[in-house]
């Protein structure tokens, strides 16, 4: 009887401290950056290409953009993805939008809301891409979660990131029509 009585106190500790962690540590920022042999326009074009972002987004099924048009701003364009057999919605918000500047927009979906700044930076003939993110989790528990995927989340941008670098540079040139 003992014996249960500690494995409860131990178990009941632990999820204690889980959940406190949660509550230290609400959201993730993160900043990565990458430079692109490609100008400003191109890499730009890129980014907001409708018919490119499934070359450089992994598992990205279908986009549906409702009533909206493309990149509208405030609008919510509905993003599917496919992972293993499961489905995974994103909503996705362009809050801002400045031509070869920036960026502005939330990813929203059951567990977090992620808010993402993507700036760009000419540097003779080629881009400096810096992309901020700050995901908020929805919920003590998957604020803790998130915490113990922080090194998860960051090697997944990069490796985003040097997608969308390997997929621009393979074009010739992009422009969008």
């Amino acid at each position: 009887m003992k014996l249960l009585i500690r494995s409860i106190q131990i178990i009941t500790a632990l999820i204690l401290v889980f959940l406190s962690i949660g509550m230290l540590k609400p959201n993730y920022d993160s900043k990565s950056e990458i430079v692109l042999d490609k100008p400003i326009e191109e890499s730009f074009n890129y980014i907001i290409s409708e018919d490119k972002l499934k070359t450089w987004l992994p598992n990205l099924k279908s986009i549906d953009k409702k009533n909206a048009r493309w990149l509208s701003l405030n609008e919510d364009t509905i993003l599917n993805f496919t992972n293993k057999e499961s489905l995974k919605t994103l909503a996705l918000r362009i809050d801002k939008l400045e031509i070869h500047e920036e960026i502005l927009f939330s990813l929203i979906d059951k567990k977090q809301t992620s808010q993402v700044r993507i700036t760009f930076e000419e540097l003779e003939n080629k881009t400096k891409l810096t992309v901020n993110q700050k995901i908020t989790p929805k919920g003590l528990f998957w604020k803790s979660v998130m915490f113990f995927n922080q090194s998860s989340i960051r090697e997944q941008a990069e490796n985003l990131l040097l997608k969308f670098k390997q997929q621009l540079e393979k074009e010739d040139q992009f422009n969008v029509s």
